[in-house]
């Protein structure tokens, strides 16, 4: 089996490799390449940037809050500190579609607007004043500027009580105040266009039904001369030589037009992504954005097998994408970011399994897979992951959403009124079912040493005695958190922690008197893991890192605001994966927990539900592929170097250090910390539930010793209640973070 080393985008140059790997999972260190957070700075936008036109070093966002369709200048000639030049209010009678800026030369033209095109003189970016306003006959969704003439794409209705028309016109806007009308072509029905490019008198348009192509090489006269059904609408086209690429919805099309009048599809390649909210090319590399899961990236070199080659989850929620040599611009909802364009390798699945019904949950040991596959038990053989074998299956009516192996027994949970089930795998070709125990609905299940312990779906923990895994026995039980489910469960030691909207720790030294020691609001949470102290927690927005201190201390030691959704976490070694509903499956190094930091990602399909893994592997549960099976098991090679567990009696190792003094504080806190080298750095206060509440720094800092402070007020200039909050310092692609108390 191949893996394809995808393009790396430097500052200098794109530069494509292509070497061979046979995978031996004998080694657990495949060559894995990481992707970091590598943003250089950031500026402030108004709510609903979606689109942008980039023009050198100004980009013009169009903004459908602004009065009227207006849009947002900024300046990104340096990357760490781009600014915002100009805010101009649009005042028309807009339609809802996002607006777009085409410049040519010093004018730009806005669409979206009803029945006309504004005409903006942007000689000066800092100051864009309306020049004037071309009448139009529908709305304008699309135009195309080439020297001096105008293309215009719109759709509308002239009579209420007539159908839609779709037209195209060409104006000669040599003088815009006096445009003229040279041709038309109007059809009958809603074809709306939504990008438009125009070379050597044809016109390529990405419409609702795909490509449309119109000779305008006479503006007098426009003729249709094809159209090409992509599936889905044609968002986004690019036109670079012979080949038109498309993105239709999710879809990558590469489209053959040296003959215009009989375009050919060459290749299409779906991104697993989502419909595109955003797209580039840049050096033979296709880049999509997608809101909810970062940018794809596909290498179409040779049109005829673009090969998927990247993935930057960490810029999930952005719209529109520039990409170029020194650069990533990316346009989020309320922000611009510039970020450096270094794109890792993404490599090929080592191997993967399609299933047929939705599935939730994996747990692999000892070269076997188990997967919770509907209503079944399924077990794999996955030694060899390029060709896995299904040993045996296992069924008795109810449905599981959880499980647990301890030693040859499997432990599943149930949300129904099965409860908790103990079955027998040790011959995997015939699993057996032992015994079904608690009388209790179960959301979660860990299972270790003979003991298992149980989340209850209506609330509390339950802990049983397996050592007779055919008859467990039920040492004791605890209420938690009524009409919450218990989400997460662990076992360790003497304790027990669990999680819903809060994360407890229970003592069950003696676990007929079990007891809540240790409790914190952490958030609607959907999973926990646990080693030792240590306490990872999965909820909506974040990712926690707790530490518990016996008896009874329970407290922040790290969070991390860059996934969310989480909905499942394995912990092998120093590495944490994570799987995100909404971006994929995220890895952690936790090498040190207080300064746990994102490593990269795993190349998701959509809606990651389930990770595990062993040996140099990561293996991936996602649903709803995009065609055959609803869910997908993948197999992908991890990094080596992070084997040794953590010793939570090593000091902190990270090169970034942050301290709080004094702490309990009142009125105000130092935070003092050294920055290794020059770049971007943030600074910032969250509360206990995760919210960010103050920036105290996020810009520029030179290398070398850092000192600010906190005064105990939000970003509102109110001042914040007593109580636990989280200082959180992110710098060189490292975060720390530090509890502060503030006591009033």
């Amino acid at each position: 089996m191949k893996t394809i080393v995808a393009p790396i985008l430097r500052v200098s140059a794109l530069i494509i490799a292509i070497g061979l790997v046979e995978p031996a999972l004998a080694d657990p260190c495949a060559d894995y390449p990481l992707l970091e957070d590598s943003r250089l700075g950031t500026a402030p936008t108004t709510i609903l940037n979606q689109t942008f036109t980039r023009d050198g070093d100004i980009v013009y966002a169009g903004n459908m809050r602004l009065s009227g369709n207006g849009f947002q200048v900024f300046d990104v000639s340096d990357p760490v500190t781009p600014i915002l030049l100009a805010t101009v209010e649009g005042n028309f009678y807009v339609v809802n579609v996002e607006p777009r800026v085409v410049v040519s030369g010093n004018l730009g033209y806005v669409t979206g607007v009803l029945r006309e095109i504004p005409v903006y003189d942007l000689s000066n970016p800092r100051a864009p004043h309306l020049w004037t306003q071309i009448p139009m006959p529908l709305e304008v969704w699309a135009v195309a500027a080439e020297g001096d003439l105008l293309y215009t794409a719109s759709w509308g209705y002239i009579d209420p009580y007539k159908p839609d028309y779709t037209a195209v016109h060409v104006l000669d806007v040599s003088d815009p105040v006096h445009a003229v009308t040279l041709g038309e072509l109007w059809e009958e029905g809603m074809n709306w266009t939504y990008a438009m490019e125009v070379r050597d008198g044809v016109a390529y348009l990405g419409a609702s039904g795909g490509l449309r192509i119109l000779d305008v090489s006479n503006p007098t006269t426009i003729v249709e001369i094809a159209q090409l059904s992509l599936g889905y609408p044609a968002l986004f086209i690019h036109l670079e030589g012979d080949l038109l690429h498309a993105m239709a919805g999710s879809v990558l099309h590469v489209v053959d037009v040296a003959d215009p009048a009989s375009p050919v599809i060459v290749s299409s390649t779906e991104t697993e992504a989502g419909p595109a909210r955003g797209f580039s090319m840049h050096g033979g590399i296709a880049v999509s954005s997608h809101h909810g899961l970062g940018l794809r990236m596909i290498d179409v070199s040779d049109p005829e097998q673009p090969s998927p080659v990247s993935v930057w989850p960490a810029l999930a929620g952005c719209f529109g994408v520039s990409v170029e040599p020194e650069r990533v611009i990316v346009m989020k909802d309320d922000e611009l970011i510039v970020a450096a364009p270094e794109f890792p390798d993404a490599v090929d699945p080592l191997g993967e399994i399609g299933l047929t019904y939705f599935s939730r949950r994996l747990h692999q040991e000892n070269g076997r897979l188990y997967t919770l596959h509907g209503w079944e038990l399924l077990i794999h053989d996955v030694a060899d992951p390029a060709d896995p074998v299904l040993l045996g299956s296992f069924a008795d009516g109810n449905a599981y959403s959880r499980l647990s192996l301890d030693g040859d027994v499997l432990y599943l949970a149930s949300q129904g009124y099965a409860g908790a089930v103990s079955v027998d795998v040790s011959d995997p070709t015939d699993p057996r079912k032992l015994a079904q125990f608690t009388g209790e609905r179960v959301n979660s299940i860990h299972a270790v040493g003979g003991k298992v312990a149980v989340g209850l779906r209506d609330g509390g923990v339950q802990l049983f005695d397996a050592s007779d895994p055919s008859a467990p026995v039920l040492l004791g039980s605890v209420a938690l958190d009524p009409g919450y489910r218990t989400y997460g469960v662990a076992y360790v030691g003497d304790h027990v922690y669990a999680t819903s909207h809060t994360t407890h720790v229970l003592d069950v030294s003696d676990p007929t008197h079990m007891q809540v020691v240790a409790s914190m609001p952490t958030g609607y949470c959907f999973d926990l893991v646990a080693d030792g102290p240590w306490i990872y927690v999965g909820d909506e927005d974040w990712l926690r890192v707790l530490r518990f201190t016996p008896p009874a201390s329970l407290q922040h030691a790290a969070i991390l605001p860059q996934v969310d959704r989480i909905e499942d976490m394995h912990l092998a070694g120093n590495l944490l994966h994570v799987a995100s509903r909404e971006s994929g499956v995220h890895l952690f190094d936790v090498t040190d927990p207080t300064a746990t930091r994102r490593v990269g990602a795993v190349p998701p399909m959509k809606e990651a539900y389930g990770v595990t893994g062993e040996g140099g592997m990561v293996t991936v549960l996602s649903r709803y592929a995009t065609t055959g099976p609803q869910a997908m098991v993948r197999f992908h090679p991890v990094p080596c170097g992070l084997t040794a567990a953590p010793d939570p009696d090593l000091p902190p190792v990270s090169p970034l250090q942050l301290t709080a003094a004094p702490n309990p504080f009142n009125p105000r806190v130092d935070f003092s910390f050294s920055t290794p080298q020059a770049g971007r750095a943030e600074l910032a206060v969250f509360d206990l539930r995760g919210r960010r509440i103050a920036i105290i720094h996020e810009g520029y800092l030179a290398a070398g010793p850092q000192r600010f402070q906190w005064n105990g007020r939000n970003d509102g200039g109110r001042p914040v209640a007593s109580g636990g909050y989280v200082a959180r310092l992110e710098a060189g692609g490292v975060a720390v973070s530090r509890p502060v108390t503030l006591v009033r």
